[in-house]
């Protein structure tokens, strides 16, 4: 199968010279391997532009290139521009260039069409050797099967006529009129002229070659085809020292309970055949720990085992992997969570014990621990987010909650959680990747708080959600505005104004002459505004619902939390209303205001 489709200089001559003179390669004196490395070196710090002339301007650019890995070769003509570096693409072997489509034209068990077209304006702009050396680099069974979706072919029986056929495109019949080729998009489509070129190319190779490959794009189907492709690619990469995505995604499966440790592979290994994006930088603490550790080979070790991690990762996490930053940012996030994994195996113990973990495991396990902490957060939050007393509005779910609680959800509920910064700095909004056993603390005691909520409101409080959701559905509400707006701190203001001035805590909506009335209760008026809470009446409230039979002594900090927010953003919305006269009903948002008959 491999050489059915072998797309090479066509059999007639071109511009009067042979396939054999086209071939022909001028050959360069043998390089130092040591000169070769050292230059990739320079070229990737360089700009493009620079980066282009200095490979073909250097004593031995087929060498040269031909030195590359497969992915450094690929970053490099992505940063070039795949049509600019034609003359490199002419320098790789079809080894090279295979790997490289390998890793680019890929997601999954997918292939991506788009990055093949990319591939192909080669034709287009007339790089007619570089574009055979990429079709001949494509997987035979990829090679069909992009053809096979983007040109529709017609066999002609024989003593038939030509069909008529309705199209926007172009029609091109084969010199033995046996089939037609349909290029079926209007010529003003991107498609339209790399695929006439293509065809025109394919064409060139003769009878046999478009025989079989017609034939097979008429006789086969899409999914045998993407799938037998997909296996050699998959053992192709694995040669390579890549992962398969979904060998690779089982790097996030929780670690159960009594998992064993990962033993760490042994010291003489050669791990020089790994594919190595980014050179681990890092101050925490896995980095002091290695940095603690006397032996040079069990140092080597871990740098191996790391490298190896990031690449599970990159596959897992589906990175470009021409992308060198977002490989980089990998690294910073593996070794974060390495950070994490060490607190928690750790055990609050010194940690100087660090080293002695590293030494004992597999930085894979390590690693795991981490995550699964990040894991246990997610399912506790997915839980919660099942939770249907959060929500009023189909369409705005989880929004009783408010902020940061909504984002800390979020955030949870995805693959890798992030920390919401605003948990330990209200004022910011910042997501970031975990750095540390205590951030997990502070969110997992956010989780418990939004648990409380629920069953503080709609079981210990009495309020019933079902008749919360038809108040809101029967838009009797003035205010807030925006039935989205509502939070439990809404809830418990206007059940507060009822009971200091009806004493009966019920969720019952208020006019906005008890709002005021309710304000000038609270508020000690000041001659300058902003007022000051009632101190008296505060703590009057904070003793009843402190003070509760059913409150645990576990739950105290957190009901005090509630409460400061609610005190706090009381003070913030209201504190600089006048108190002699019933505010603007923009001014009303902070409770359930019913609208006037």
């Amino acid at each position: 199968m491999a050489d059915e489709y072998s797309v090479g200089a066509p059999p007639q001559d071109r511009d009067n010279q042979t396939s054999t003179e086209l071939t022909k390669v001028t050959p360069e004196p043998p390089a130092d391997p040591n000169d070769l490395f050292q230059l990739r070196t320079r070229l990737s710090k360089m700009r493009s532009t620079e980066k282009l002339r200095t490979i073909l301007d250097s004593p031995s650019p087929r060498q040269l290139v031909q030195s590359m890995p497969p992915q450094e070769l690929l970053y490099t003509l992505k940063e070039i521009g795949i049509v600019d570096g034609a003359e490199v693409i002419e320098l790789a072997t079809k080894e090279q260039l295979r790997s490289a489509l390998d890793l680019e034209i890929w997601k999954k068990d997918k292939v991506q069409h788009d990055e093949i077209f990319d591939w192909m304006q080669l034709l287009v702009a007339g790089e007619i050797d570089a574009a055979e050396n990429v079709l001949a680099a494509l997987d035979p069974d990829v090679f069909v099967l992009y053809f096979k979706q983007v040109l529709k072919i017609y066999k002609r029986k024989e003593d038939e006529d030509e069909p008529i056929i309705d199209t926007p495109g172009q029609l091109i019949m084969t010199p033995d009129r046996n089939y037609i080729v349909e290029i079926p998009y209007p010529a003003e489509d991107p498609q339209s002229p790399m695929l006439m070129a293509a065809v025109n190319l394919f064409l060139q190779y003769g009878y046999e070659f478009n025989h079989r490959l017609f034939e097979t794009m008429l006789n086969s189907l899409d999914s045998d085809l993407e799938e037998r492709a997909y296996q050699f690619r998959k053992a192709r990469v694995e040669e390579l020292g890549f992962f398969d995505y979904f060998d690779a995604i089982g790097i996030y499966q929780p670690l159960p309970p009594k998992a064993k440790p990962l033993p760490p592979i042994p010291e003489d290994v050669d791990s020089s055949a790994l594919p190595i994006f980014a050179t681990p930088k890092g101050s925490g603490l896995f980095h002091q720990a290695v940095q603690r550790i006397d032996s040079p080979t069990t140092q080597q070790r871990i740098q191996a085992e790391l490298i190896y991690l990031n690449n599970k990762v990159l596959a897992a996490d589906q990175i470009d992997t021409s992308q060198q930053r977002a490989a980089e940012n990998s690294m910073r996030s593996v070794l974060r969570t390495l950070d994490l994994g060490l607190e928690v195996l750790l055990e609050g113990n010194e940690s100087d014990m660090a080293s002695q973990l590293l030494q004992q495991h597999h930085v894979e396990w390590v690693f795991r621990k981490g995550f699964s902490e990040l894991a246990r957060l997610r399912r506790k939050a997915n839980k919660l987010a099942r939770d249907e007393r959060f929500t009023l509005l189909k369409e705005a779910p989880l929004s009783l909650l408010g902020e940061p609680y909504v984002t800390v959800l979020q955030e949870l509920r995805q693959l890798k959680p992030r920390f919401v910064t605003a948990l330990q700095h209200p004022k910011q909004r910042t997501m970031r990747p975990f750095r540390s056993l205590q951030e997990i603390q502070i969110t997992e005691e956010a989780l418990k708080t939004m648990e409380l909520l629920a069953d503080l409101f709609f079981q210990d409080f009495g309020f019933n959600h079902s008749a919360l959701v038809q108040l809101v559905a029967d838009d009797s509400l003035s205010s807030p505005l925006h039935r989205e707006d509502i939070h439990f701190s809404h809830l418990f203001l206007t059940a507060l104004a009822q009971f200091v001035l009806h004493d009966t805590f019920e969720l019952k909506p208020l006019q906005g002459r008890e709002v005021l009335t309710f304000l000038q209760t609270i508020f000690q008026e000041e001659e300058t505004p902003p007022h000051t809470l009632n101190p008296a009446l505060q703590q009057r409230i904070e003793d009843l619902l402190l003070q509760r039979p059913d409150t645990l002594a576990s739950e105290t900090p957190r009901l005090q939390e509630i409460l400061r927010k609610i005190w706090d953003e009381l003070r913030e919305e209201a504190s600089y209303l006048p108190l002699h006269q019933v505010p603007d009903e923009r001014f009303l948002h902070l409770f359930l205001v019913e609208r006037p008959q």
